[in-house]
């Protein structure tokens, strides 16, 4: 029985760390657009290389 306790545990604490990054990315996207740290043409610049990379 102490094997199901284990196994909950450890899906109940792999699914608190999915959440909390979760909300933790979510914050730092937000306040990395908010502040603008990139201009249009630096983010369109980096889309056009990643797009690039992608083909390659």
């Amino acid at each position: 029985m102490s094997q199901y306790y284990a196994l909950l545990s450890i899906v109940f604490m792999m699914s608190f760390v999915m959440v909390f990054d979760k909300a933790h990315l979510e914050k730092c996207n937000a306040r990395f657009w908010k502040t603008r740290l990139m201009s249009r043409e630096e983010v369109d610049r980096l889309l056009k290389v990643l797009s690039a990379c992608q083909d390659g």
